[in-house]
């Protein structure tokens, strides 16, 4: 079971992953990450998504759950 944190510079036509998380039975401790960005990067076309992927076996239904707490850009 896997989960991700993506990001975009061409308003979502494609998407780059900046961390991957895993779960098997169990919770996982809150991480960060973060992707610097060229200076030529349009902000105005940067997007950011979370994605979950889940599967179910002969008996029940397996999932990860991501919480986003705080998403931003920091100028430098």
């Amino acid at each position: 079971i896997t989960a991700g944190i993506y990001y975009s510079t061409n308003a979502g036509s494609s998407y780059t992953q900046i961390a991957a998380f895993t779960a098997d039975g169990g919770s996982a401790t809150a991480s960060g990450a973060s992707y610097a960005l060229p200076a030529s990067v349009n902000l105005s076309n940067v997007r950011v998504k979370a994605e979950v992927h889940s599967y179910k076996d002969g008996f029940d239904v397996d999932f990860v759950k991501i919480r986003v707490y705080d998403a931003y850009i920091q100028y430098q």
